[in-house]
C-alpha cells in the first residue's frame, strides 16, 4: 500500500503579529528547497498556503479515500 504524506508548516505567533522580514525570507527559503527536493524525486504532488484558522475545515476519511492523520509514523492498517 502507498502512503502519502501532508507536510503541514504552521506558524507559532498569530497573525496579527507580523514576521520579521529576514526571518519570513529565511523560513520561505527553506520550505522552497524542501519542495526543490521532493519535486526532483518526484514525491511532490501539490503545494498550497493554509488559511487562516477561522476558514479552516475538517476533513472526515470515507470508504476508499485517504486517511488523515497529525501523528507521523502512525500504522494505518492498525
Amino acid at each position: 500500500m502507498a502512503v502519502t504524506y501532508a507536510l503541514l508548516i504552521y506558524r507559532t505567533a498569530p497573525p496579527s503579529e507580523p514576521i520579521p522580514e529576514l526571518e519570513e525570507r529565511a523560513a520561505l527559503a527553506g520550505h522552497r528547497a524542501l519542495q526543490k527536493e521532493a519535486s526532483a524525486r518526484g514525491e511532490l504532488h501539490l503545494v498550497a498556503r493554509l488559511d487562516d484558522a477561522p476558514t479552516a475545515r475538517t476533513v472526515r476519511p470515507r470508504a476508499g479515500a485517504h486517511d488523515v492523520t497529525d501523528e507521523p509514523g502512525t500504522n494505518l492498517d492498525s
